[in-house]
């Protein structure tokens, strides 16, 4: 009877505990909660049972296993205990442990390749060499696959290649990452070639006054001149009073002061100058939220493994397109904020000066091959005030941003020494990119624009860069420079 009546008062405390300060796992349990982002399942090894949830675990060795559900892709773990992307987290539990499982929707396992050729020439075009198998037709590639597409003329000459990654190259070989469908000709010239006439022409208003020329300072392009089919032309606009007003004609709308096209058939285009004075200005990154990384391919830093599309801000430099200490291909993005250019202006000439970081292969965990040239691609998001890049996360990554149609390649030659800022770190041209994006609407003089940096190459592990950031110094953070015309 006491002995009951003991027991009834122990259970009351232990209500009463309860009841103050919330529920406490029992002696030699901790509590194990497992948040699922996406569509899938979390069980435990052991008994199979859901591990959804909060649940009150015997302390010890446990182990989770991540299963994605039909359309859906595990993307990886994240926590205290967990990380990776492996589906199944074997760990110690010896204390109270958040981990989250994420999965994604599943990506199409190929992409469709169609390869054409056209011309009054004749050619073939082959996968990987010449001599080998037959790639003009329709293909289907594995997503993320490296392809190579090789065109040899049989009649007259092989004169470029137009569409996908392969748009605007003149090499024979063009290589590339299959990561959608694409559709892409080799182009042939008949022999002995076709020529065509390119008529470059002056509309300057008022007292305003200009030139264009061939390449940089090159020869006097007014006028008529004949060129054979297939020729890759530059022509530079330059103002000797009032300012450079755009391009008008069959070629070259859009572009800055430079433009580059291939000659096709015959051609006209008129440089137009106005009175306006030429507006400029240069802005550096100003925030470290504003610079950053992202994995594009699973990332070993040494303590968790990152998948794909982490993003990291807050960091001294940026790889491009490669972080070989973290074995990780990546891209770059870096925001400019408040250019100060009013809406409907023409930018005439834009780019962004690196400072570099370490010298290609100078180093213990750089191959010595990395003074290989690289070609890189950069692209702009298609949004007037862009969303700081965020960090250590897989939500809103830089590759999932929407970007302008134009897109500007960069080869980079080796850099020699940490501390460079010369022409060597200095962007090609990306006044196309700019005006891509002040035509599109929405634009005013507080807009900002993000430049999103990736490989354009084959292998991306061979030749790569590393560039400051906001957080090496304000001294190194990059800095877009750019002149234009207002409305």
């Amino acid at each position: 009877m006491h002995r009951l009546r003991i027991l009834g008062i122990f259970a009351a405390l232990a209500l009463l505990i309860a009841a103050c300060g919330g529920p406490t796992p029992p002696a030699g349990t901790h509590a194990l909660t497992v948040t699922i982002v996406g569509d899938g399942q979390v069980t435990f090894d052991s008994s199979g049972e859901n591990a959804e949830g909060t649940n009150n675990v015997a302390a010890g060795d446990v182990t989770l296993v991540a299963s994605a559900n039909p359309g859906s892709t595990f993307v990886g773990w994240t926590g205290e205990k967990c990380s990776g992307g492996e589906l199944s987290c074997t760990f110690t539990l010896d204390g109270d442990t958040e981990i989250t499982a994420t999965f994604a929707p599943e990506a199409d396992g190929t992409h469709t390749l169609t390869v054409a050729t056209a011309g009054d020439g004749t050619g073939t075009v082959e996968f990987d060499t010449a001599g080998g198998e037959d790639a003009v037709g329709t293909t289907e590639i594995d997503d993320g696959a490296e392809v190579t597409l090789v065109a040899t003329a049989t009649t007259g000459e092989f004169v470029g290649w137009t569409g996908g990654a392969c748009d605007g190259q003149t090499t024979n070989a063009c290589s590339f990452t299959m990561d959608a469908d694409a559709t892409i000709t080799a182009n042939f010239n008949a022999p002995g070639g076709g020529s065509f006439d390119l008529t470059v022409a002056i509309d300057a208003a008022g007292t305003s006054a200009g030139g264009v020329t061939f390449g940089p300072g090159g020869e006097d392009a007014v006028g008529t001149n004949t060129f054979d089919e297939g020729t890759l032309i530059t022509l530079v606009a330059s103002a000797t009073s009032g300012s450079f007003a755009g391009w008008a004609g069959d070629v070259c709308v859009g572009s800055g002061a430079s433009c580059t096209f291939t000659i096709t058939a015959n051609t006209d285009v008129t440089a137009n100058f106005t009175d306006a004075a030429p507006g400029e200005g240069e802005i550096a990154v100003n925030a470290s939220a504003d610079d950053g990384i992202e994995w594009v391919t699973p990332a070993n830093t040494g303590e968790d493994e990152h998948g794909i599309g982490y993003t990291h801000n807050s960091l001294e430099y940026a790889g491009l397109p490669y972080t070989n200490r973290y074995e990780a291909v990546t891209m770059a993005g870096f925001a400019f904020r408040d250019l100060g250019i009013p809406a409907g202006s023409i930018v005439t000439e834009a780019y962004i000066q690196f400072t570099s970081i370490i010298r290609t292969g100078n180093a213990a965990h750089i191959p010595s091959d990395n003074s290989t040239e690289i070609k890189l691609l950069i692209a702009a998001e298609a949004n007037p005030n862009p969303a700081e890049i965020p960090h250590q996360t897989n939500t809103a990554p830089l590759s999932s941003r929407p970007t302008v149609a134009a897109t500007q390649t960069w080869v980079v030659p080796d850099w020699v020494n940490k501390g460079e800022k010369t022409d060597l770190q200095k962007t090609p041209d990306l006044s196309a990119l700019l005006n891509d994006l002040i035509a599109a609407g929405g634009w005013d003089e507080t807009s900002d624009v993000m430049f999103i940096i990736e490989n354009d190459d084959a292998d991306a592990t061979v030749g790569w860069r590393q560039v400051a950031t906001f957080d090496e110094g304000i001294a190194a953070a990059p800095v877009l420079h750019f002149t234009y015309t207002t409305p």
